[in-house]
């Protein structure tokens, strides 16, 4: 039947993406995972539950990593319409915040942390928001920034961008400790 021909498609997609993951053959992997999204919503949206949570964060994360962050919001909308995911929402408030969407940002961010408030990339990006919002959140972002520290935030991309923002609200000493986390 023609549900069947759907399934298989998107189960192919996804093996594919798994396939090019292990490659470390991100674009192939990206595209692949596209495509079993849009198989998943050409018909009906029944298909969508076919495609794991798994693959809507990894797509969403490529998405971002490509800088198309309206589309890497679009599917982690369209993942969160069938799975209730604290990193699917974290992705959300990622893609929100690179698009200078800081209201959204944070309130996926808040929603991903009361999903799991041990997350300490959800802590970080909050700092992120904290720190857009100006002086009147200054005191926020510090303790949000040690709440993600003491969670295990080792990512030098991410430390580098924190202390980059702390730099911008003079903020040295924080910086100063961010940058050598990095090294």
């Amino acid at each position: 039947s023609c549900s069947d021909d759907n399934v298989d498609k998107i189960n192919g997609y996804l093996c594919a993406a798994h396939i090019a993951s292990l490659k470390k053959d991100a674009p192939r992997e990206m595209e692949a995972l596209l495509n079993a999204l849009q198989v998943a919503s050409q018909d009906s949206p029944a298909y969508s539950d076919k495609i794991p949570v798994s693959a809507y964060v990894q797509c969403s994360k490529l998405l971002i990593d490509s800088g198309k962050y309206q589309e890497a919001l679009a599917v982690s909308l369209t993942g969160s319409t069938v799975h209730t995911s604290s990193a699917l929402l974290l992705q959300m408030g990622i893609a929100a915040l690179r698009m200078g969407m800081v209201d959204d940002a944070e309130k996926a961010l808040q929603e991903s942390n009361v999903l799991d408030n041990r997350n300490g990339r959800t802590w970080a990006y909050h700092t992120l928001v904290c720190i857009s919002a100006g002086p009147r959140r200054a005191e926020e972002s510090v303790s949000a920034l040690h709440q993600s520290l003491r969670l295990g935030v080792t990512s030098p991309v991410l430390l580098r961008e924190l202390a980059t923002a702390f730099m911008g609200v003079d903020k040295l000493q924080t910086a100063e400790e961010l940058i050598r986390r990095c090294i």
